[in-house]
């Protein structure tokens, strides 16, 4: 008997995905992706993880959390709430 997926959260689902290693590699942003302008990188990440680029208010929010550190691990942190983001 088929029955419709329940909507329910998973919290151990959740965190399986979040600390897969594949998922992990995913979200490291470095290399030559990092030696991109800011807006080139906010277009990249916007475009790789939702398929469309970045609004004017996600894109002055993205552009305020890359200047707010450093830069790999805010881009990281970029990538991660993209990956997030309910779309």
């Amino acid at each position: 008997v088929d029955q419709p997926r329940s909507g329910d959260f998973n919290l151990e689902q959740a965190l399986r995905l979040m600390n897969n290693p594949f998922v992990l590699d995913r979200v490291q942003v470095s290399g030559e992706r990092l030696q991109q302008s800011d807006a080139a990188l906010i277009d990249d990440l916007f475009l790789r993880t939702l398929g469309r680029r970045a609004t004017e208010a996600e894109n002055a929010a993205a552009l305020a959390a890359l200047q707010s550190g450093d830069r790999a691990t805010q881009a990281a942190h970029l990538q991660w709430t993209l990956f997030n983001k309910a779309d």
